[in-house]
């Protein structure tokens, strides 16, 4: 209502404001990423209130370089995000609404250097994301330890990695698109281990590019998966996948040619 919808807290009071950005929900509490000034972005945590509304904890001092956690994500109770604390680059972080519980969850890429991770999302006890290491931007999954957090498959061998995109969570499967240096950007599927994880279709075949986006439940169509994609043929439409090896359809040719 309009009346129920107030001004939680003036962060940076003045003109400027905060960008609040990337909620996420855990431990009874509403994390956010916040803008306090150029360059250096925090996670904050509020219950609603005036002053539950509060740092959860700085990663990196402003002087040393610039947190800037971002891609929240809840998953597995905890809520994962990508933050740099001046050593380990940017990495990815959990949290379970507190600061004591707040911690740098795996230093990917070794070092200073930064993994990156993009593309958080929750599969119940796993949450899956893409990231870099030595092999370029690949497929990764964590339970939310260290040990658990793993590299999945490394679908584009070498350097450039097959990017990994628009994860989503369908029916207990990840799919996503991805370019294996052979086929070109198209849709994918994982169980989370490198056996189960493979394309489902080449639609534009050769190394060319279908480029699918929007990979969702298909709804009524039942067929369990729908998405768009690119066709020299076709341009541009929408199909849908049961998620097998192979099994594709178009819905219907919108706009012919």
């Amino acid at each position: 209502t309009v009346a129920g919808t107030v001004l939680v807290r003036d962060i940076v009071p003045g003109v400027d404001g905060t960008n609040p950005a990337g909620f996420g929900v855990v431990g009874g509490f509403a994390l956010l990423s916040v803008q306090l000034s150029a360059g250096d972005s925090e996670i904050w945590r509020t219950d609603g209130t005036f002053a539950g509304t509060v740092p959860l904890v700085d990663p990196t001092p402003i002087e040393v370089t610039p947190g800037n956690p971002l891609e929240l994500a809840a998953g597995n109770g905890v809520l994962f995000f990508v933050a740099d604390d001046g050593t380990t680059g940017r990495d990815p972080w959990k949290s379970d609404g507190t600061a004591a519980g707040t911690s740098l969850l795996k230093d990917i890429s070794s070092g200073v250097g930064s993994s990156d991770p993009e593309e958080y999302v929750d599969a119940g006890s796993t949450t899956y994301f893409s990231a870099i290491d030595g092999g370029g931007r690949e497929l990764w999954k964590t339970d939310g330890t260290t040990g658990g957090t793993v590299r999945i498959e490394d679908i584009r061998p070498g350097s450039n990695g097959s990017f990994p995109d628009k994860l989503a969570v369908i029916d207990g499967t990840l799919c996503f698109s991805a370019n294996d240096g052979t086929n070109g950007l198209e849709l994918w599927r994982s169980q989370g281990t490198a056996a189960n994880t493979e394309m489902v279709v080449n639609l534009e075949a050769g190394s060319g590019s279908s480029n699918p986006a929007e990979i969702r439940d298909s709804g009524s169509f039942g067929r369990g998966i729908g998405f768009t994609a690119f066709t020299t043929a076709s341009g541009t439409e929408l199909y849908t996948t049961t998620g097998a090896v192979g099994n594709f359809a178009l819905v219907d040719q919108i706009e012919a040619g």
